[in-house]
């Protein structure tokens, strides 16, 4: 229950750090965001809880370090400037890169960008601003979510490092094998790159589909049990060391989806509890330290709708 109330509590001071920040700076006062009241009730009755569990210090101590991550408000550099900086996320038609602790969205059509090449962009930094319509999918409000809320217009892409082994050229390969809609489909779910300019994203994404099947791990965990009931007869050691390179090929695959990762780090618990820990951590311990981890790599994670349905 100690780690279930420090999970409650990182999760609780993140998402009202992010507020309190998205107060300062998008909005009037007393203007109030209905996501902060919202969180602030949660917040209260996860206390309560805490109070009556008598793990009112683990959840106070999560919320604190939870509030100190989600008020980090790192300043972009705006105007026309060099931006230096490693690919954090690709898709069909832009790449996001952090640059000086900041994100910034870049457009770039077609592109083989992946997770950890390092590129130079010239171009001119400002707000990320676009129109959205009733029934469209809401892109400014979900890179809102993962951080992003400025963009470089104008791009000149300068590669600096890429990985000799082009996963998404190959991936890109592969999808072209198939109808443009097909394509689209296979390069979101397997590869996490959605095109939102496509009408079949953008009414999956209205009802929560695509980021149900993309996002929170379902289609990684019923591959896994498949594999282990194929399997069955194979040693259990044997079977722990396949689903852990299973999970490794998904990760290479789609650095992204955090429901991978929650199974991955899961797995890693589950084979460590019966060596380093003599059993001592559950099955909900390994789930919270999963969720942990998670939020402390990623803040944004706790805003993240993939993350909540993962656990």
């Amino acid at each position: 229950m100690k780690v279930l109330f420090l999970l409650f509590g990182l999760l609780s001071g993140i998402t009202i750090g992010f507020n309190v920040i998205d107060i300062t700076y998008n909005y009037s006062y007393p203007q109030i965001p209905h996501i902060l009241i919202i969180s602030i009730i949660l917040s209260v009755i996860c206390l309560l809880l805490s109070l009556k569990q008598k793990q009112i210090f683990f959840f106070l101590a999560g919320f604190c370090i939870g509030f100190g991550l989600g008020m980090v408000n790192f300043q972009p550099v705006l105007g026309k400037s060099i931006y230096k900086g490693m690919v954090v996320k690709s898709s069909e038609n832009y790449v996001i890169i952090i640059s000086n602790f900041k994100k910034y969205y870049v457009y770039s059509s077609n592109n083989t960008y992946q997770f950890g090449y390092f590129i130079t962009v010239e171009g001119i930094g400002q707000k990320y601003i676009r129109t959205t319509y009733e029934s469209q999918f809401d892109i400014v409000n979900y890179f809102k979510s993962n951080g992003i809320s400025y963009e470089i217009s104008n791009p000149k892409i300068t590669d600096n490092f890429l990985f000799p082994l082009r996963i998404v050229a190959y991936e890109k390969k592969f999808a072209s094998n198939f109808n443009e809609n097909a394509k689209t489909i296979i390069n979101s779910i397997l590869f996490n790159r959605k095109n939102y300019d496509s009408s079949i994203i953008s009414n999956a994404s209205d009802i929560g589909i695509l980021i149900v099947l993309s996002s929170s791990g379902i289609i990684a965990s019923s591959a896994i049990n498949l594999i282990r009931k194929i399997l069955f007869k194979l040693d259990d050691k044997f079977l722990d060391v396949i689903e852990i390179l299973f999970l490794i090929l998904l990760i290479i695959m789609s650095p992204y989806k955090v429901g991978i990762w929650k199974l991955l780090i899961i797995d890693i618990l589950r084979i460590s509890n019966k060596k380093i820990f003599n059993g001592r951590l559950t099955s909900l311990n390994r789930i919270c330290v999963a969720g942990i981890i998670l939020l402390l790599f990623n803040r944004y994670n706790a805003l993240q709708v993939g993350y909540l349905l993962s656990f």
